[in-house]
């Protein structure tokens, strides 16, 4: 993955990533619920491209139905 740019709003980062290689939504999911064992209260947005369908993770196992 590559990092496109991390900006700061108030006590949260947001960050854009692109891939660099195709990998399937279940290994990006598994990627992502690490962030639940490292982070404190951290927080992931998922969506589709067009902006219009966004659902807010707040802990692993929700991360877990978004495969």
């Amino acid at each position: 993955m590559m990092l496109l740019g991390v900006e700061k709003d108030g006590d949260c980062l947001y960050s854009e990533w692109r891939l660099t290689y195709r990998v399937g939504w279940g290994n990006i999911v598994s990627a992502a619920s690490l962030l639940f064992e490292y982070t404190e209260n951290p927080e992931i947005i998922v969506g589709d491209a067009s902006g219009k369908k966004n659902v807010t993770v707040e802990n692993a196992k929700e991360l877990a139905l978004c495969v």
